[in-house]
């Protein structure tokens, strides 16, 4: 199994014969410069039973993705966070799912995670498709 960043798909597949031998997962979460090949029967993962779902009508949101904060944080000065949103304020209803889940690798089967220059010359074809 191998898992990369949706960019760099099309370089390893042209490095290879038609079809692509491995089970290839994308995902932004993996940076540009980095591959991570495993076995993927050493992989296991677990959910939980069922979601647990509420809705709020006086939730206070923070509408931050790369870097949340508090609300608000007591100090000198009092700090606020931006940009928030209280869902009472403008009518709107706030939902909160939350999944259990858990994986673990059994044993040390992550082939290498791979960096820099992916899929730059022909020797390095040939470390991956071994």
């Amino acid at each position: 199994m191998v898992i990369i960043n949706p960019a760099r798909l099309a370089p390893l597949l042209m490095l290879f014969q038609s079809p692509f031998p491995y089970t290839v997962i994308m995902s932004s979460a993996v940076a540009a410069d980095t591959m991570i090949v495993l076995d993927a029967k050493a992989f296991a993962y677990g959910l939980g039973a069922y979601p647990k779902i509420r809705t709020s009508i006086d939730a206070t949101l923070h509408y931050e993705e790369s870097a949340p904060q508090p609300i608000s944080t007591v100090g000198s000065p009092n700090v606020s966070a931006a940009p928030v949103r209280s869902t009472y304020q403008v009518a709107s209803v706030a939902l909160r799912l939350i999944l259990d889940a858990a994986w673990v690798m059994r044993g040390s089967q992550i082939a290498f995670t791979y960096r820099r220059q992916l899929w730059a010359t022909s020797s390095t074809a040939t470390a991956i498709s071994r």
